[in-house]
């Protein structure tokens, strides 16, 4: 089996429209922890900036996280959120084990 592998996804919504991704978050969330391979999915909101959100994920291999991000719930999320984000996620996809 290939190796874990974590996820650092930055979402930033226009002004004023957080709250509107966290509605979206708990039927998308529960969608993809259910997913094979998902080890975990968690949104976080960025202290002093309620529009900025830290999604942190934990895959069981590359190939997981490629089959997430083609999934289903993914593109409908992705069509839901589009007027409310200011733009892509930005992802940065990390081994699961320190560097150090």
């Amino acid at each position: 089996m290939a190796d874990q592998v974590r996820v650092v996804a930055i979402l930033t919504t226009q002004a004023g429209r957080g709250d509107e991704v966290l509605a979206l978050w708990p039927d998308l969330a529960a969608q993809v922890r259910a997913e094979e391979g998902c080890r975990g999915y968690d949104l976080y909101r960025v202290i002093g900036n309620n529009d900025r959100f830290i999604v942190q994920e934990q895959w069981a291999s590359l190939d997981a996280l490629a089959t997430h991000g083609a999934s289903p719930h993914m593109r409908d999320f992705g069509r839901a959120a589009a007027g409310i984000l200011t733009g892509p996620a930005e992802v940065i996809v990390t081994p699961d084990t320190p560097a150090v």
